[in-house]
């Protein structure tokens, strides 16, 4: 049996943590044995708490913070674990990571590249670089990171695996797609609050919708106070609510009547997979992975989130035209299908193997 150390940077309910949950909990018990160390977080942390009721062993470095002292404590773990593999995830644990498993003699260090980095500044490109250099497999969640990953060091192209992020389908096709609008109709946009997410732009969109419509703002972040006074200075207080974090993500989509994603970049898009499995339409920036996953006219429509004006004009047709409402989810729901979790496992399990021997 191999044995698999996931490090990623924290416990926090987004994208990356989400993936690695599903990812853990249906690796083949038989052939692999996975832990997780995670920078930072607590027990209290809803990933944690998936991870512990799967029976997959969580150490937690410390609650919050990364510096040198997470970086010795995290070497002494691999010492003390002597994994066959060590798998990183995001920028700080692919960085300290890199370090501890050459200084713990890891045998294979393996990376998944969640993002495309169009926020990251010149050291922390460095430090990535070098982090790229000592792996012997570099995952890309999308073709769009693929490049990313090659662009930023051409000496990766011979490591990069290309493994698209799967969902469990049936969490999110149980629930049957109504018809009907919601009255008033809701617009849900799932995500961080941070930069990337695009959540200035699309306010700044909806405040030209047409009609009664409401819009829910799904996810935590820095920018919170900042979303709210922009929301409050444009009179769009009584038309806009900020929901936190939701862990019954299935209930949010079945509540909303398109889903929104105004990503200015986006690696992958697990919320566009999980809207395409709930049937949803979806309006979506035209951006890296979401202009890869998603098909315009087909099923999305994709959009340029530098023109409001014309942002909320695809938003007002989507909720004029039933039609075209239903063929949009109908045939998100039938692609959804090439993003099988199933899939995704098999493939990386696929990769530790070929790795390991």
């Amino acid at each position: 049996m191999k044995q698999i150390v996931h490090i990623i940077d924290s416990l926090r309910c987004d994208g990356a943590q989400r993936m690695l949950t599903e990812l853990l909990t249906r690796l083949d018990s038989q052939q692999f044995e996975a832990r997780v160390i995670a920078l930072t977080g607590s027990g209290n942390d809803y990933i944690y708490q998936q991870l512990q009721a799967a029976g997959i062993e969580v150490e937690i470095i410390q609650e919050r913070g990364v510096g040198m002292r997470s970086f010795f404590q995290l070497m002494r773990l691999l010492k003390r674990w002597r994994p066959d593999i060590v798998h990183t995830h995001l920028f700080f644990s692919d960085v300290w990571g890199a370090a501890a498993c050459k200084l713990a003699g890891v045998p294979v260090l393996v990376s998944t590249e969640h993002n495309i980095n169009r926020d990251f500044n010149r050291t922390k490109l460095v430090f990535k670089r070098k982090a790229y250099r000592k792996c012997d497999a570099i995952i890309a969640i999308s073709q769009a990171v693929k490049e990313y990953i090659v662009e930023l060091d051409s000496k990766n192209q011979c490591k990069v695996r290309l493994i698209y992020n799967g969902i469990d389908l049936s969490r999110f096709s149980a629930k049957k797609t109504p018809t009907m609008l919601h009255q008033p109709p809701v617009i849900s946009i799932i995500g961080r609050l941070e930069e990337q997410k695009g959540h200035a732009q699309a306010i700044a969109a909806f405040a030209q919708v047409k009609g009664a419509v409401d819009l829910h703002i799904i996810g935590q972040g820095s920018l919170q106070l900042a979303l709210e006074q922009q929301v409050q200075q444009i009179g769009l207080k009584n038309r806009v609510q900020f929901l936190g974090q939701r862990i019954d993500i299935e209930q949010v989509y079945a509540d909303s009547d398109i889903i929104f994603i105004p990503s200015r970049f986006e690696g992958f898009g697990l919320v566009a997979v999980e809207a395409m499995a709930a049937g949803k339409p979806i309006v979506a920036s035209r951006v890296d992975g979401l202009a890869e996953i998603l098909q315009h006219e087909k099923t999305a429509l994709l959009v340029d989130m530098q023109q409001p004006k014309t942002v909320a004009q695809q938003i007002d047709r989507l909720l004029a035209e039933p039609t075209l409402r239903a063929h949009l989810g109908a045939t998100a729901k039938q692609d959804a299908q090439r993003f099988d979790i199933a899939k995704t496992v098999e493939q990386y399990q696929q990769l530790y193997k070929e790795l390991t021997t």
